[in-house]
């Protein structure tokens, strides 16, 4: 299958290592759960946790998000998120999390 555009993995920029973000770097305070971007001119660290937070409106349930990838079909959210820890790919404990609440 072509593709006419790249694929980039994104990884983001702990937090503790904020002082070395490029503008337009995606950031994450593991610890606390927040979100950070770099402002374009790389002046200032902008928390877009509260803007997501209000973009979203009602719970969402993972079981409930369905996400279709090439290659792969339609997928949950919570299929997604399982295979990350099963992968060791997260720093969520897995007896934490209930993906349906």
């Amino acid at each position: 299958m072509l593709y006419d555009k790249a694929r980039v993995p994104v990884v983001a920029l702990d937090y503790t290592e904020r002082q070395m973000a490029q503008p337009k770097e995606f950031i994450v305070d593991y610890d606390n759960g927040k979100l950070y971007i770099m402002s374009k001119d790389g002046t200032r660290l902008m928390d877009i946790t509260t803007t997501i937070l209000k973009a979203v409106k009602g719970e969402i349930v993972a079981s409930d998000v369905i996400i279709n990838i090439d290659g792969i079909g339609d997928i949950t959210l919570k299929e997604i998120l399982e295979q990350l820890l099963s992968d060791e790919a997260s720093f969520f404990m897995e007896e934490e999390l209930n993906f349906d609440e």
